[in-house]
Formats: structure tokens, sequence, C-alpha cells
């Protein structure tokens, strides 16, 4: 019985395990089952998605091999850079012309300023860079188109008060550059040829340079020694080496040349020298920015102004007729100088150019520079 007992214990020791191993086999087969299902499902699911996928697409044209590139277009971005090219060119020229306040014709300073234009001069090349054989070209060459042209000038001058010719003339420009102590210079030698004798005279008091025309001496005696009483008017009048042409130069370089101009004393020289010489020039400082040429406007018979096309601004031409006409000034005209000058040959300086400076005997002197 005992040997029985111990069977049946056996049996159900091992029934007891294979009833453990049946329960874990029973749930992986029900894991393995749900697996299964859900990746039925999921197969489904895509097969349908795939299906209706399928069903939207339509062949519309079979593909080709392209003939040319579709980028870049070359022709037309060479027709849009062309025209975009045209016009921004177009645009930046009005727009540069827009911001350019230069006189740019004979016309504006007639219609625009009703300032009569006495002449033109043209530009020549050869005298860019010699300044003094620009000054002496009605001398040295007086068949040349300048010397032709500033006897053309000088008629229209005297034609501008027929009844009473100018006889004291005042020649300066809007700013530095412009040639007017060439022009200055060039009349003068121009009225010798009709047998007159003529006198010029170096008022720029900042910055002359007549006396490099004529060979002189500026630190000597000159016109600012006679305005400070100095010296007499007959010991600064120099002879020159054209016969009928003399010149006082400016002379020492004062600290106060407004106001020595402004004095008695340089009416009276005016009045003297114009009851001895046939024309009486003033060499003048440019007018923008000092106040000599209105302080003279009413002291001489006439004012010229020197102009240049594409540098002389339109503003400084009209603050200059209106300051010149309010103190009973006398425009005589403008000469417009270097005609035929393309604009940016060279650089014209500005006022800068006239750097105060004084080497009278109020103060230590400087150079001349």
């Amino acid at each position: 019985m005992e040997v029985q007992a111990q069977d049946q214990k056996q049996k159900a020791i091992e029934l007891n395990d294979k009833a453990s191993q049946y329960r874990i086999l029973l749930r992986e087969t029900e894991t393995n089952k749900s697996i299964y299902e859900t990746l039925l499902q999921r197969a489904k699911e895509i097969e349908a998605t795939l299906g209706a996928a399928v069903t939207n697409i339509t062949l519309v044209d079979r593909s080709r091999v392209p003939l040319y590139p579709s980028s870049p277009k070359v022709v037309r971005n060479l027709l849009l850079g062309l025209i975009l090219g045209l016009f921004c060119g177009i645009g930046l020229a009005f727009l540069l012309e827009y911001f350019d306040d230069t006189i740019k014709s004979p016309e504006e300073l007639i219609e625009r300023f009703h300032i009569p234009v006495l002449g033109l001069i043209p530009f020549d090349k050869e005298c860019i860079n010699k300044r003094r054989d620009m000054a002496l070209k009605s001398y040295t060459d007086p068949r040349s188109p300048v010397a032709e042209s500033i006897r053309t000038a000088i008629t229209s001058i005297d034609l501008s008060a027929a009844e009473h010719p100018p006889k004291t003339l005042l020649v300066t420009s809007i700013l530095p550059g412009a040639g007017k102590s060439s022009l200055s210079t060039n009349t003068a030698l121009s009225y010798l040829s009709s047998g007159d004798n003529c006198l010029i005279i170096d008022v720029d008091l900042r910055k002359p340079s007549l006396h490099r025309v004529f060979d002189a001496e500026r630190k000597g005696e000159g016109l600012s020694s006679v305005l400070s009483g100095i010296s007499t008017l007959k010991e600064v009048i120099q002879k020159t080496d054209y016969k009928g042409l003399d010149y006082i130069s400016s002379g020492p370089l004062p600290p106060n040349p407004a106001e020595l101009v402004a004095s008695n004393r340089m009416r009276e020289l005016l009045k003297t020298v114009s009851e001895h010489y046939s024309h009486v020039i003033l060499d003048a400082p440019p007018f923008q920015g000092f106040a000599e040429i209105l302080v003279l406007a009413n002291m001489v018979d006439g004012l010229i102004l020197i102009t240049v096309e594409g540098d002389t601004p339109r503003d400084g031409v009209k603050h200059f007729r209106r300051s010149v006409l309010n103190v009973n000034g006398k425009i005589l005209g403008t000469i417009i100088n270097k005609t035929g000058l393309q604009k940016g040959y060279g650089a014209y300086s500005k006022y800068s150019y006239y750097a105060y400076q004084y080497d009278y005997n109020y103060g230590e002197s400087r150079n001349d520079g």
C-alpha cells in the first residue's frame, strides 16, 4: 500500500508540472494569436490604402528627355539684364542731373539769372598745367581761339554801355579755379592792341597770383602798402614787359583785407588811376566767402563774372547777382571759361584753397605757399 501511495504522489507531482507547462504554453499561444491578429489587421489596412492610392494615379504623358536645360534661361536673363541695365542707367543719369547744381549752358545764365553772356573762352589743352602761358595767350598767340574769344568779349563789354564804356572793371568768379586771373591778364593785354594803356591791380589780398604771371615780387610794396599809408601810389606801380601795361601787386598780405579795401584810400586810388589809364582791371578774389567783392562793387564801373560750365554752382550765381544789385553794383555780364572741358577732367579746388594767411608787418610772416 505504501508503495502504491508513493507512486500516486509521484504521478500527482508530474501531473502538476505538466499542468504548469500547459498553462505557460496556453498563454504563449494566446499571445501569439493576438499578435498575429494585430499584424493581419494592419496588413489589411495597408493593402486597402495602397489600393486607394493606385486608383487615383492617371498617366498624363510619357516622360521624354528634354532638349534644353530647364535653368538657367540664358536668353530671358540676358533680355531682362539689358532692360534693367538700360532703365537703371537712365535713372542714374537723371538722379545725377537732379543733384548737380551747376551751370550747364549760356542760355541758363541769360534766362534764369538775367546775366548777359559776354563771351565763351575755349578750353586750351596746351595750357592746362601752364597758367602763365594761358594768362599771356592774347599776347603770345594773338590768332589763337582764346585770343579771338577774348577780343569778342571785350567788344561785348564796350557795347554793354556804348555811350560810356566801362573804364574800371572788376573780374571775379564764384569759386577759385575758374581762371579769372588768366582772363584778367588776357583782357588787359587785348586792350593794348588798340593803343590804349592799361593798369591791372591784384586786389586779392588773401591768395594773390598775378605776381607769378609778371614774374614780380609780391612781398614788396603793393596795394596793401598804399591802403595802409606805408607807400605812395607812384611807388607801387610796376612796369611790365608789355608796353602800355602796368601792374600793382597785392603787396604783403594783411590780417584785415576787407577793411583795407573798404577804406577811402581805395576809392581815391581808383579815381586817380582811372584818370591816367584808359582801362583799369581789378583781379579780385572769388566771391563766395569774402566781402571784398561787395565793397568794391560800387567803386568800379562794372563787374565781370567768370563762370565754368559744370563747375560754377547755380546758388552761388544767384547769391552773387542778388548781393551785387543790393549794393548798387553793376554786373556787365559773364564770361564762360573753359568751354568744351569735360566735367571731371581736372579737379578744381574749393574755397579751402584760399586758406587765410598774412605776412604783413602786423604779425609774423608766413610762407606764401
